[in-house]
């Protein structure tokens, strides 16, 4: 799942309710997949960005407590028991109706894009 530079442009500019329902789904994906593997190639392409960011001058105190939290996030879809029940959400949804939880994940993948 690459993006073309221009799409990252495009997902740059997405309102934020529409960037929230696309992160969403991306998590949503994730967990249907119910690969243990495939959400760990994930997670570490995530984290690869943050070593992009500090390459690209960025502070680790400027985004690394919304990584935190989008990493807390993808540990909870690839625990035994989310992975045993792709099909309930609520561990996502359950983050996502939450402002503080949801504009974290938000801003730590806008600021990855931004960089990238």
């Amino acid at each position: 799942m690459c993006l073309h530079f221009t799409e990252l442009l495009q997902l740059l500019t997405l309102p934020a309710n529409l960037f929230e329902a696309v992160a969403f789904g991306f998590f949503e994906l994730l967990l249907k997949t119910g690969d243990t593997n495939h959400i760990g190639m994930q997670y570490a392409r995530i984290a690869s960005l943050n070593g992009l960011m500090i390459l690209a001058g960025l502070q680790p105190f400027i985004y690394e407590d919304f990584a935190e939290v989008t990493f807390e996030l993808l540990g909870a879809i690839n625990s035994p028991s989310a992975i045993d029940t792709p099909w309930d959400v609520s561990i996502i949804a359950e983050r996502f109706n939450n402002p503080e939880v949801s504009n974290a994940i938000i801003t730590h993948f806008k600021v990855g894009i931004s960089i990238s």
